[in-house]
């Protein structure tokens, strides 16, 4: 009988980042909750790899990471731009930009035309 592995699953674990559970929250569930409090009519997500806006989601209520999990089945598809004559209130930044990656996004896009900020507690 082998011996489990220190970095698997196992009930009463903690979370290191290194090991499983760790792994699969990060999958299931990558983003910091902080980062996700914007309210507005739209919000742009940018992805983690190349920083680049990758959606819209409409109707932006208040989000964590499950709602935006479920929020990205029903986002817009690229070209990522808000309807015309409506406003993008919020940018959604996911897990990964920095503080500069996300304060140079949120520039890029206020030059575009949206209103951007980054979330309370990023």
């Amino acid at each position: 009988m082998s011996t489990p592995r220190p970095d698997h699953d196992q009930p009463g674990q903690p979370d290191e980042p290194g090991g499983l559970r760790g792994w699969w929250r990060r999958i299931t569930r990558p983003w910091p909750e902080a980062a996700f409090t914007e309210i507005g009519t739209h919000a742009v997500v940018l992805d983690a790899v190349g920083e680049q806006p990758v959606a819209v989601i409409r109707e932006v209520r208040r989000m964590t990471g499950w709602d935006l999990v479920r929020a990205k089945h029903a986002v817009d598809a690229a070209p990522v731009q808000a309807p015309a004559g409506t406003t993008t209130q919020g940018v959604v930044l996911v897990a990964g930009l920095s503080a500069a990656s996300a304060a140079a996004a949120c520039e890029a896009l206020a030059a575009a035309g949206a209103t951007a900020r980054v979330a309370e507690g990023w």
